[in-house]
C-alpha cells in the first residue's frame, strides 16, 4: 500500500521564524565546512563550531581537551576527550570533588 507524503502546514508565525532560522543554520553549517579545509571542526562545549587546526590541541574546559591530527582530512571533527583520571582508593571513606579540578580526590 502506498503512503502518501505528507505536507506540514506551519501557521503559527513565531514557529515559522524557528523553523527558518534552523534551516539557515544548517546551510551555513554545511557552506562553512566546505569552505573550511585547515584542520578539524569543533562539535562540543562552547567552541562549537570553531576550526582547530591540524596538529594542535585545545582545553574546552580544564578536564576535556579536543585534538586534531596532523593528516586530518577536510570535513573531520575534532576527536574530544576527558582527561582520564586515577581511580578513588577502595579505603577512602571520603570523596572529593575541588573546584576547578577535575578528578576526584579522597578527602
Amino acid at each position: 500500500m502506498k503512503q502518501k507524503a505528507k505536507h506540514i502546514h506551519v501557521t503559527d508565525q513565531s514557529m515559522k521564524v524557528v523553523v527558518f532560522l534552523a534551516l539557515s543554520l544548517v546551510m551555513m553549517g554545511a557552506s562553512y565546512a566546505d569552505d573550511d579545509d585547515d584542520g578539524c571542526e569543533i562539535i562540543f562545549g562552547p567552541n562549537i563550531g570553531d576550526t582547530l587546526p591540524r596538529g594542535e590541541r585545545v582545553f574546552i574546559d580544564p578536564c576535556v581537551f579536543c585534538d586534531c591530527p596532523d593528516d586530518a582530512l577536510p570535513g573531520t571533527h575534532a576527536s574530544c576527550d576527558r582527561i582520564p583520571c586515577p581511580p578513588v582508593p577502595r579505603n577512602c571513606t571520603k570523596p572529593v570533588q575541588v573546584d576547578g579540578e577535575c578528578c576526584v580526590k579522597c578527602g
